[in-house]
């Protein structure tokens, strides 16, 4: 009976010492598997640092899809990531100045990189082009009979992302959009809200 009670208890110090073993392993698996953006101790996020910096691009659409947005209404354009690391601009028309879609009503698609950069201290926020802008814009691609819109980066006081306006006599898609017409017309950042 001793040797049995032995026995009993060499197996159940083998079996708590195989369980501890296994709980340690999968809680450092579970720890490996944490993501690229953590919380610091201080409670600030730190960020991948694949998007730290990097060059803006100049965006496009064609013609046609401009033209479908109504001349009563601002366009309020969100940053946002498509694939291949991509960042673009989707934009929502406001119905009363503050009721907008779910979905986009225009989404802007790279052309080209452009010479501006971004990196620490550079703002991305909302980009805004007022209803008045809309309508010239539309008003030029009918007198111009252009077929792009050009939208290329540039940094507003320093510190904001906003764009500068261009039409072009192109097709989509197109290799090289050239023939750019300047439109004097700017989306701008919000805030600084410099019109």
């Amino acid at each position: 009976m001793p040797t049995n009670f032995k026995s009993n208890m060499v197996l159940l110090f083998v079996l708590s010492i195989t369980f501890l073993i296994i709980a340690c392993n999968n809680a450092s698996e579970k720890k490996a598997e944490t993501n690229d953006t953590t919380v610091t101790n201080s409670g600030q996020l730190n960020q991948p640092t694949a998007l730290a910096s990097g060059k803006l691009d100049t965006l496009v659409i064609d013609s046609a899809s401009f033209v479908k947005l109504p001349d009563t209404t601002k366009v309020v354009f969100v940053f946002t990531f498509k694939p291949n690391d991509t960042l673009t601009l989707d934009g929502w028309t406001a119905k009363q100045d503050t009721i907008f879609t779910t979905d986009p009503d225009i989404e802007l698609i790279k052309y080209a990189p452009s010479t501006l950069s971004y990196g620490n201290g550079i703002y991305f926020g909302n980009v805004i082009l007022k209803k008045r802008e809309v309508k010239k814009i539309k008003n030029m691609l009918n007198n111009q009979q252009a077929h792009s819109v050009l939208f290329a980066p540039q940094l507003v006081n320093g510190k904001h992302i906003g764009y500068e306006i261009f039409l072009s006599l192109e097709h989509l898609p197109a290799e090289r959009l050239k023939n750019a017409i300047a439109t004097q017309t700017f989306a701008n950042p919000s805030p600084p809200k410099n019109y």
